[in-house]
Formats: C-alpha cells, structure tokens, sequence
C-alpha cells in the first residue's frame, strides 16, 4: 500500500491538480435553490460556443421520425443556430439549418473564425460570425457508409495571426467495427496519418505533454452495453510507417465525455455513472473509479474542468449540474436545471447549460439555465499539517503538533465512511489490511482545520 505520488511532491511540480474531490464529490447531491436565469432558445439545445460578444447555441430541432430530415407536416421543429448575447441573454439572431439535423453526438470544431462540422462522409465550414456555410466538403472520404463522427481543428499563432493547420477527424463505417482517426494537412490538402480507434469515435482532444509534443486522445463509446468503451492516446512520429505511438485505456460502459488540465483527464462513462482519473505525465489510469451518484437513464452527459477555479461541473440529465473542488476534496453545490442538462459553457462568471429535454420526460425543450458561479458554497478550512504515509498496510500519520482530539475518516470509492476513529498525541498508526484493494480518501478534521488526501491500496 502507498501514498498516491499526486500527494508526494509530483502535484505541486507539474502543477496538476489534487484527485481528492472525487471522493466527496459524487457522495453528496442534496441539490440547492435554483437562482439561476432561465433563457429561451431553439428546440433540444446540445452545446455552447463563445465569440466575442456573442453566445451561439447549437439545438437539433424535433425530429420525430428520426431520419434525419425535417418535415414541416410532420409537426417536427429544424435544427437551428441561434446566436446570443452573452450580457443579456437575449436572442440576437437564428439561423434554419437547411442542411438537416446535427449528428449525435454533436462534436464539431471551433477556429476563431470557423465552425468544421461532420455530416455525413463530409465535412462543412461555416463563418462563425455570419453562421454561413462556406464549404459543403472541406473533406470528405470516398465511402458514403462512412459517417465522421467528431471533429478538431489545430491552430497556431504566427505573426499575431491565427493559423489553422491540421484537422483531426474520427470516423466509423457501422456501430460494432473499429473506427478511424485521421490528420488532414491544411497547407498539403491530404490526410498525412491514419490509425484505427475503439467502436463509435465520438470526441476529439489535442494537448501539449511535458516534453512540448501535441498528443491526441480519441474517446470512444463502444457498443450498447458492451462495455467496450476505450480511450486512445495518440503520439504522432516523423515516419508514415509507423505514424502514432498508441496507448489505449479501457474504461468499459458507455463513454461520453472528457477534459484535460494539466496533465490529468477526466473521463465522464455515461453508463456506468463514473469518472475516470488518467495521469497524462506516467501515462496511467489510476486505479479505481469514481460514482457521479445518478442511476438509470439519468445519467451524466459532460464534464468540464475550470482551470482558474480548480471546479469541475458535470451536467446529467437528472436535471442538475454536480460541482466539485479539484483542491480541496469539497463538494460545492449540485443545482438544479430546468430540464435534462447537456452541454455547458464557462462565460464570465457564469455557467451556461444547455436543456436538451424536459425534465423528467423526453420532450425537447428549449430553454438555457445560466448559473452565477459565485453562488457555488465552499467550505473554508485550515489544513492540518500532517505527514500521511501508508505501507505494508500500515496507515502512519503524524504531525509536529498535538491532534487536539482529532477525527479521522477514511472513505471508499462511493463515499461511505468507512472508518472513523478519535486521534490524539502526535503520531497514530492503523491497520488496513482487511479493506479491499482500491482508492480512498482521508480526512482529518480537529475543530475548523481539516486534511484531506487520497491513497491507493495496492498490496
């Protein structure tokens, strides 16, 4: 058994952020007053993106038979563009996208000028400021089964300008093969390297590692309760015959979303109701798995990481966003959402959500919470200067300092307490070889001071 090296020293130098609200996090959701605004927007809005002063929102209409082309005299509703304005909240303008309904789920790529978004074997280009189409088939692959399914745009800045200059793109021929992912050289016009990905590639992220090299994670849904869900890490190489240094994580039920920040993913499964934790730097998916809390059909659909705050939300279609501390191990707030809550957006000091469907049902709905974000309530707590150290299943904790009658806490994975026990003096050492390998949380707390932290018992 031993400390997590996240709590050893490696944190604090490769400024990584702490795992500890996981455990706490998803264990509490007693929700609080809804304060946030509600604002009306086009029908099933799936995401949010920001440009200058304006809010656009990306909602897919009704469409009732599911075939992908709206019909008036159906009584369905068009997928729609409808641009914000993001100090009022007010509808500015809404486009009809002639085009036909947006491919679920709904994982384009932004420039600051551009949206490239999948359709069918195609790719489009829209001018973001005008919401116009500028390219029906900026790329599209021979094969018409072939549907692209996610994609991600590289850019750089060089003299002050933006520069697009790669494409990367997943795509899939049917729902049980083995997708694709590939990067389309800008400048060359043509796809310079393809590898194969896990089933239903459906989310696309670039990041720099410690070394400076762009590295790619592709995350992938897997088959309908196949639990077959993966993620890949893709390191480009110079050579075409071996053109990706491949680590693929598996994550088993259904996975739907995820983010980075220095260093760390985390990996939303909207089946199995977890969160994932990978450590970029020793390129490791810690052990373990965290519960968001929500059962059934209810589950979690997108996570975000607030870099400035260390705040993680989650939006699931229980009808509320879980937030969280990535410092300190305290669950914050759960608000409650007008409806089903899908894709979310940090703008200012709110958070924008996206109601896809009613609550409690599956009607579209048509409505945006935005949340002030200073309303979330954090626990203020003066860390207990403590040296935790766990080996041969030995938990040792000391302090220079007197415990003054101290309470400690150890929890698992789902939240439960499962130890709890007075300290006292300066140095206590417990025994926890009968607990199950896995991952869990500390907490020490002697009057309005608190230590928390996280161990992994592995022997």
């Amino acid at each position: 058994m031993y400390q997590s090296p996240f709590f050893r020293g490696i944190a604090k130098e490769l400024s990584m952020k702490h795992l500890s609200f996981l455990f706490v996090f998803f264990a509490v959701t007693v929700l609080s007053a809804n304060e946030s605004t509600i604002v009306p927007t086009g029908h099933q809005p799936l995401a949010i993106h920001t440009s200058g002063n304006i809010v656009h929102v990306f909602c897919n209409g009704d469409d009732k038979d599911y075939d992908g082309i709206y019909e008036a005299n159906a009584d369905e509703k068009p997928a729609t563009w409808v641009m914000h304005d993001i100090s009022t909240g007010s509808q500015v303008q809404t486009i009809v996208m002639q085009q036909g309904y947006f491919t679920i789920p709904f994982r384009p790529a932004f420039s600051s000028t551009k949206m490239y978004h999948p359709r069918g074997n195609r790719i489009e280009v829209f001018d973001i400021k005008t919401a116009s189409l500028i390219d029906t088939s900026f790329i599209s692959i021979d094969d018409p089964k072939v549907t692209i399914t996610a994609v991600h745009v590289i850019t750089e800045i060089e003299n002050g300008i933006e520069q697009e200059k790669y494409i990367a793109y997943s795509h899939k021929s049917s729902f049980t093969d083995k997708g694709s992912f590939s990067i389309f050289d800008i400048a060359q016009k043509r796809v310079i390297a393809m590898t194969e990905v896990g089933i239903n590639p459906q989310l696309i992220r670039s990041f720099r590692n410690t070394q400076g090299d762009l590295e790619y994670l592709v995350l992938s849904e897997g088959t309908f309760g196949g639990k077959n869900s993966t993620l890949h890490r893709l390191l480009p190489t110079p050579t075409m015959t071996m053109p990706f240094t491949i680590t693929t994580f598996e994550l088993g039920d259904t996975g739907n979303h995820f983010d980075i920040v220095d260093q760390l993913a985390l990996v939303l499964m909207n089946g199995s109701h977890e969160v994932f934790a990978i450590n970029l730097v020793t390129n490791q998916l810690l052990p373990g798995s965290f519960p968001v809390g929500t059962v059934g059909y209810d589950g979690p659909r997108e996570l975000i990481i607030d870099p400035n705050t260390n705040q993680v939300f989650i939006s699931t279609y229980a009808s509320d966003i879980r937030i969280g501390s990535l410092d300190d191990g305290t669950m914050l707030d759960a608000k409650a959402t007008h409806g089903k809550a899908e894709g979310m957006a940090l703008i200012g000091g709110n958070l924008w959500v996206c109601n896809a469907f009613k609550k409690g049902e599956y009607a579209v709905d048509s409505v945006l919470n935005i949340v002030p974000l200073d309303m979330a309530s954090s626990i203020d707590t003066e860390d207990i200067h403590a040296n935790i150290v766990v080996h041969g299943g030995i938990l040792s904790i000391a302090s220079i300092c007197d415990f003054s009658d101290a309470e400690l806490h150890i929890i698992n994975a789902h939240g439960n307490i499962i130890i709890q026990q007075r300290l006292s003096g300066n140095q206590q050492y417990i025994s926890l070889n009968g607990l199950p390998h896995g991952v869990y949380g500390i907490s020490i707390r002697s009057g309005a001071k608190e230590k928390k932290c996280m161990i992994i018992h592995a022997d």
